[in-house]
């Protein structure tokens, strides 16, 4: 399960407060009453948590999840526009020798397609077929059409006065002045993409969250100078607000432990491992993340031992205390190879499908001789995909 770690803290002060006990541990409880008062039982508990949010951003954006991300593809997101049109009055002193159709963001400044949106390497591309059509005092019009098939290769390869341009049409030199411009564009689709380079999720993560400003089309013109100006235009796309998001889940097979019931009364070494047992954990996150870093962090609610760090304390026994590992051979001995707590670890990537599958390997320690009673502590463990 995930669950946000504070939650966890919060409902575990509540508890303790009200004198109760988390309910696995009450269970345990109730058997150690029928135990000789010459036995030993140890047992804890598990508070699984997601690092990050489940799903961070804000909910009236489009969302983009990128842990069902094709990662084959660059497209995060499209739209499609069936057909848009606006008229534009034009008001020229000069008779322009060039007019024609531009992109904008934010402005009728001209950009090249694809637009860069300036986060996290994304931009607009576009497909689809742009018109421009000059009406003309003398009772002319000049037309020009364009059609993109295909959103990657679409590319301003015109110009306009030195802008790019997705067309471009000539105002024949014995012409009426420009009265009027009518733009349109059908059959638009509208994708937000990664660059050919490829998708950095971990930066699309990390941005969380980013608003866009409008992409528009424009008219474009120049003039006998050869100097370009924009004549307006319209909004292909309004201003857009993204969120990544990666609903990934970080599951245990078991929210408690129990290690078995030893006498206290046997013969023990102190710093030996005398009991083990094992948590089996899943990080799902879907196959947009695949390749992703994964990392664990322990945290022992009742600490660690100041002269060994790597060993948690029972709560009530200091005859005994508790570590862990990623195999079997690291939690051999007491002090030897076995996992700091409190301590970022990473723990494998995740495969194909966007899952990594491991084993927390626990080890019961004697730190002396043994004393007789039930005891228990609780672990947190937090998930990360990087």
């Amino acid at each position: 399960m995930s669950r946000d770690p504070r939650r966890f803290l919060r409902d575990l002060s509540a508890r303790r407060r009200a004198g109760s006990e988390n309910p696995p541990l009450g269970s345990f409880s109730r058997n150690v009453r029928k135990l000789s008062a010459l036995t030993l039982l140890t047992a804890f508990t598990l508070l699984a948590a997601l690092a990050t949010p489940l799903f961070s951003g804000n909910a009236s954006a489009a969302q983009i999840d990128l842990s069902q991300r094709d990662p084959t593809s660059l497209v995060l997101w499209e739209t499609t526009l069936s057909n848009v049109t606006e008229t534009l009055p034009l008001d020229s002193e000069t008779i322009p020798l060039t007019m024609g159709l531009g992109l904008g963001l934010g402005s009728d400044l001209p950009v090249t397609l694809p637009v860069e949106t300036g986060a996290a390497g994304t931009r607009y591309r576009l497909s689809g077929t742009f018109a421009l059509r000059i009406e003309l005092s003398d009772g002319r019009a000049v037309t020009g059409t364009r059609t993109f098939e295909n959103s990657a290769t679409a590319l301003t390869d015109d110009a306009v006065g030195g802008s790019p341009a997705l067309l471009s049409v000539t105002i024949p030199t014995d012409a009426g002045k420009p009265l009027s411009a009518t733009l349109s564009a059908s059959n638009v689709r509208i994708e937000l993409a990664c660059p050919t380079s490829g998708c950095d999720v971990a930066a699309l993560r990390a941005l969380d969250t980013f608003t866009s400003p409008a992409l528009r089309l424009t008219v474009l013109r120049t003039s006998s100078n050869g100097a370009g100006s924009s004549a307006g235009g319209l909004n292909l796309l309004g201003a857009e607000t993204f969120s990544f998001v990666t609903p990934c889940t970080f599951v245990l097979s078991s929210n408690s432990a129990v290690f078995r019931t030893i006498a206290a009364s046997a013969p023990v070494t102190a710093g030996s491992v005398i009991d083990r047992t094992q948590t089996d954990f899943s990080i799902t996150c879907g196959p947009g993340l695949a390749g992703g870093s994964t990392a664990l962090s322990l945290r022992p609610y009742d600490g660690v031992l100041s002269e060994a760090p790597n060993v948690a304390k029972f709560s009530g026994n200091n005859s005994v205390g508790l570590i862990y590992g990623l195999t079997n051979s690291e939690i051999r001995t007491c002090y030897g190879t076995s996992r700091p707590w409190n301590t970022k670890i990473s723990v494998g990537t995740l495969d194909v499908s966007g899952t990594n599958d491991g084993t927390l390997h626990w080890g019961l320690c004697a730190l002396g001789p043994l004393e007789a009673g039930a005891f228990s502590t609780v672990v947190e463990i937090e998930a990360w995909v990087d």
